[in-house]
């Protein structure tokens, strides 16, 4: 027998080297990805937001016709990503789609997050007023403590740490929560008879809801120079809240005498990430953020054209939110949906 050449033994003791270093860094990874795909709710069959919305009509009247949650696991934007992500072969043979229903409800279940995904499965063979005696009205507590949002409002990316949804980082460095506010006390305000609202509004299905909380102001035009002030008052989080899905585009048509427009500007306010290594399509490394923070003014400055001298007699200036899927990474032109003008104001000269 041959004895093995000196190239060989060290080209092997490298090959065992970076076997046991991959091994070790690729682990921990792959136990954290895993842990990902545990769903963040009860197991267990389910009798429905029908069944529950009986005796609490008010509740599902308000989660049924305003809140996403209600769509969570049937919206077109959802249900894309979702081919996209199992037809990913990296993505669907390791990661698999258990990932995503972690969050958005149970896979075999259009209802996406429903009453029980929140507060827990009815008690088997037991009258529905005995699991409310025994398990809902105990684990009200639990609801009620500004954590339990963060269980699929706030995720990290397994490989660079970064934060790919945010919206309760944003809160707990701002003034909301300095104040003691919480999400519940701001989005689940209790009616006149007293019920917890559960529509969770969004500018998916009401663009009203930041119109008096983004401002516009201090708007000059001094030739060639176009001046403003952008502000989110909101004191919980940044706009547009949470992750990459979600961009908040603002439009300035300039028009001349006749109202054509002569001339647009485009901003995006958003995050925006590396996908991951190799296998892409998921968010990793935050590499922009351009959210307005939470009480953040920020002024911003354009230098039109000089062809546009004497030409510009009105400014027009509007936000919408885009949903665009991450893959994308904050592109308008890619958007799978579009909301109407949550802000617009014209400014003559």
């Amino acid at each position: 027998m041959k004895g093995i050449s000196g190239w060989k033994l060290v080209f092997g003791v490298i090959l065992a080297i970076l076997i046991v270093v991959g091994f070790s860094w690729a682990r921990p990874i792959y136990s954290e990805m895993q842990a990902m795909k545990a769903p963040n709710y009860e197991q267990g069959s389910h009798k429905g937001a029908v069944f529950c919305g009986q005796c609490h009509r008010e509740i599902y009247e308000a989660w049924s016709t305003r809140s996403l949650h209600a769509v969570a696991t049937t919206k077109p934007s959802f249900k894309d990503y979702l081919n996209k992500f199992n037809e990913n072969f990296l993505l669907g043979t390791f990661v698999t789609d258990a990932v995503c229903y972690a969050c958005h409800g149970q896979k075999t279940n259009t209802e996406g997050v429903n009453c029980e995904i929140c507060h827990g499965t009815v008690l088997a063979g037991e009258p529905i007023m005995v699991t409310h005696e025994k398990k809902y009205q105990p684990g009200m507590d639990a609801l009620r403590d500004q954590e339990f949002c963060a269980i699929c409002h706030d995720i990290r990316s397994p490989l660079s740490k970064d934060h790919i949804f945010t919206v309760q980082g944003e809160w707990r460095n701002s003034k909301a929560a300095a104040a003691g506010k919480t999400c519940q006390s701001c989005h689940m305000q209790r009616s006149p008879r007293g019920v917890s609202y559960h529509g969770f509004d969004s500018a998916h299905l009401d663009e009203t809801i930041y119109q008096d909380e983004l401002l516009i102001r201090d708007v000059r035009l001094n030739f060639p120079d176009f001046q403003m002030v952008v502000e989110n008052t909101i004191s919980a989080h940044a706009l547009p809240p949470s992750g990459p899905t979600r961009v908040m585009g603002m439009t300035i048509n300039f028009h001349d005498k006749q109202g054509q427009v002569i001339h647009r500007i485009q901003e995006t306010f958003t995050k925006k990430f590396k996908l991951m290594p190799i296998a892409g399509l998921f968010p990793n490394r935050l590499i922009n953020n351009t959210q307005l923070q939470s009480n953040e003014a920020r002024p911003m400055s354009y230098t039109l054209p000089s062809t546009l001298k004497g030409e510009v007699r009105k400014a027009v200036i509007s936000f919408r939110f885009y949903g665009v899927s991450d893959e994308h990474q904050g592109d308008i032109h890619q958007a799978h949906w579009i909301s109407k003008a949550i802000f617009q104001q014209e400014y003559v000269y």
